[in-house]
């Protein structure tokens, strides 16, 4: 669990988030707001009474067989040793204390437009890069008096909407990204240009967005454990392992990372994913399923003025099998009763295809929406994850 870096007191109102920071030279910095546990967040602005207690978001397992996954957990959870993504049982032997509270998704999409829309009044515009995440440019004369400036964000954030961030700035982008992460919970996080590198050196090779577990081991192996380490390993070892990304993430170790651009990218897709409680083997168990994915799917559309050109079904079946069906839509379309009829009729014909071949039980649906076009008169946004596996932190 990280240190909880703490913001210092700010008089309410001594730091307009809104105005001109300090005149004279400045440079541009891309600033990364987190969420701080959000879904549990969240949950503890309507129950005020279970703030510093153990909270995990999720369904609670029932039994041995339980399949579901901690969507979110509280610092006092984490603490224990529970995470996002965590398996139910597992969780649940880790916090026996702790207090179980199914999702609410309709409720954390509209907590997350109220801090895009406090954003928006205080910065401007800003990319939206996920339910708990946000990025914008913001020019400062110097990191104190950005510092300053995003503490006073920052409380306003908790003062207006009673929900927790933690603040990354750098002049560059995937800098802004790791000095976010390494300030939560409600920590705020400035690297100027010149720091960079400093900053870098010590943190291991995994905070690298990017780097996963397999590249982290691999590196391992070659002595390459931190930042540091990246920057002074010689080609010789880091080429076999990282390819021609190698020299890019040299640059960004010596403290000059690649620029990337901040854009409001298009999303390709959005899905969801409906595990199970357990595996079931009729139509008449399994159409209901479909039906509440589809609804799903067609709200999420409907709230960011998506339409689909294409639909697809996914079964996932009880020996981990997958099967797919898809199929391109006359045209575009976010109408929840076109998603609905098409997604159903997908998924008869998926099952009982699969059928011919002997009994064959569902653990998981999943529908999706792909070729994504916005309706008319809408600004596209990034406002919704993919899928359930992008959990906030």
């Amino acid at each position: 669990m990280p240190d909880r870096p703490e913001v210092g007191p700010i008089p309410a109102g001594s730091i307009d988030p809104g105005s001109p920071l300090d005149p004279g030279v400045s440079s541009r910095y891309v600033v990364y707001i987190d969420m701080d546990a959000f879904y549990v967040s969240c949950e503890l602005r309507r129950h005020p009474e279970l703030v510093g207690r153990q909270v995990i978001v999720g369904v609670k397992p029932q039994g041995p067989s339980s399949r579901g996954v901690v969507l979110s957990a509280s610092y006092e959870a984490r603490a224990l040793g529970v995470r996002s993504a965590l398996p139910s049982l597992a969780a649940s032997r880790l916090a026996p204390e702790a207090v179980w509270i199914p999702p609410d998704f309709e409720r954390y999409e509209e907590a997350a437009e109220e801090v895009r829309t406090l954003l928006r009044e205080r910065v401007g515009p800003i990319v939206p890069l996920s339910i708990d995440e946000a990025a914008f440019e913001r020019e400062a004369s110097s990191a104190d008096a950005l510092r300053d400036w995003a503490q006073g964000l920052q409380l306003e954030i908790v003062t207006r909407l009673n929900l927790p961030a933690t603040i990354g700035a750098s002049p560059y982008r995937v800098v802004a990204k790791i000095a976010t992460d390494r300030a939560k919970p409600r920590g705020v996080r400035i690297v100027p240009a010149e720091e960079t590198a400093t900053f870098l050196e010590p943190l291991p090779v995994s905070v690298i967005p990017g780097v996963g577990p397999k590249t982290t081991s691999s590196l391992a192996e070659v002595g390459v454990h931190t930042i540091g380490d990246l920057r002074r390993a010689p080609s010789s070892k880091l080429f076999p392992i990282l390819g021609f990304s190698a020299e890019v993430l040299r640059q960004l170790a010596r403290g000059h990372p690649r620029p990337e651009p901040l854009t409001h990218d298009a999303p390709k897709q959005r899905s969801v994913d409906r595990t199970l409680p357990e595996d079931l083997p009729l139509w008449e168990q399994i159409e209901p399923e479909v039906r509440a994915a589809a609804e799903e799917l067609s709200s999420s559309l409907a709230r960011e003025h998506w339409r689909a050109a294409a639909v697809t079904v996914r079964f996932r079946w009880h020996d981990f099998a997958q099967s797919q069906r898809g199929v391109q839509l006359p045209q575009p379309s976010g109408d929840a009763s076109v998603i609905g009829r098409t997604v159903v009729a997908l998924a008869a014909g998926l099952w009982h295809k699969e059928q011919r071949h002997g009994g064959r039980r569902v653990r998981r649906v999943s529908v999706g929406a792909h070729g994504l076009v916005p309706v008319a008169g809408h600004q596209t946004t990034l406002d919704r994850f993919e899928s359930p596996a992008r959990l906030p932190r």
